[in-house]
């Protein structure tokens, strides 16, 4: 049980000690293709992640389940549709981020909690984390929170 903790602490950290470097490594991305072709990316990513999981629930999901992925998937209809609407490319790419830290907190949760609640300690970690980069941001030279 205590290894299920390592992957969002792990990118919790990889988030923390990148802080100083992204923004160069953004500006060499944004030189190289684009912010059209990077905000075209992550809007075929994110079409192609709902492709997916409409496969898998057509192909692989028992009934029982159905309800789960179907609320699931509307919640993440409306942070794609969140994302899409910012934009800063930098900014959607921040929301998938925490988006992933929260799905990566929701695993070791559910071993814990076996309710409910489980969803919203994944957000309120991955909600914590973010308002913590936030002020590292702000407090840093280098960048702006």
């Amino acid at each position: 049980m205590l290894l299920s903790w390592f992957p969002p602490l792990a990118f919790t950290i990889f988030i923390y000690t990148t802080l100083t470097s992204v923004p160069k490594w953004w500006e060499t991305v944004f030189l190289k293709f684009g912010r059209p072709a990077i905000k075209s990316s992550i809007e075929i990513a994110i079409a192609c992640f709902f492709l997916a999981v409409l496969a898998y629930l057509l192909f692989f999901v028992k009934n029982r389940r159905v309800p789960r992925i179907l609320w699931m998937l509307a919640i993440g209809a409306v942070y794609a549709c969140l994302i899409l609407s910012i934009d800063i490319v930098v900014e959607q790419v921040h929301l998938v981020e925490y988006g992933i830290l929260g799905g990566l907190f929701l695993l070791p949760w559910q071993r814990i909690l076996k309710d409910k609640t489980a969803y919203f300690a994944a957000w309120a970690c991955a909600f914590s984390a973010g308002i913590i980069d936030e002020l590292i941001q702000y407090y840093s030279p280098a960048r702006v929170g």
